[in-house]
Parts: C-alpha cells; structure tokens; sequence
C-alpha cells in the first residue's frame, strides 16, 4: 500500500509539473500574440498569471515585465525566450 501511494504521488507530481511548463509555454505564447491589446499599460508594469493548483500544490504564478511582451511583439524574441525572463513563483 505505501509502494502503491509513492507511485500514485511521483506521478501526481509529473503530471503537475508538465502542467506548469505547459500552461507557461501557452501564457508565453499568448502574450506574444496578443500582448498588443495591453498597449495603453506603461512599459514598467508586469502582467501577471496566478493558477490555483486542486491539489496540495499551492499556487503558480508568472510575472512578466510589459517591455519584454513589447520585445515579442515586435520579433526581438520569441516565446521561450519571453518565458526565461519570465519569473515564476510556486506558494
């Protein structure tokens, strides 16, 4: 029984993260492709995604700077490259 709950957690675990780095590759995606419509927000604000996990998790968070979804926007970067200056946070 305790093998049994130690599976059925690493996988529990496994499953979540491939949901965070999914749900961060399609935040960063959506801000590239439509970070347009956040024109009249100054450069230094920070948009913000906060994803409540069912589990034990806690909370996932990405904060990323204005001025770096301009820079995806306008072909600078890409995504994954908006998504490594993104910050995340777990509580």
């Amino acid at each position: 029984l305790e093998q049994q709950r130690a599976k059925q957690l690493a996988e529990q675990q496994q499953q979540t993260a491939a949901m965070v780095k999914t749900v961060g590759e399609k935040f960063s995606q959506v801000l590239c492709d439509y970070g347009a419509s956040l024109r009249d927000m100054p450069d230094n604000e920070y948009v913000t995604l906060q994803v409540n996990n069912r589990g034990s998790e806690g909370r996932y968070y990405w904060v990323v700077k204005k001025a770096d979804i301009n820079q995806c926007m306008t072909g600078k970067i890409k995504a994954k490259d908006l998504l490594a200056k993104t910050n995340s946070y777990q509580f």
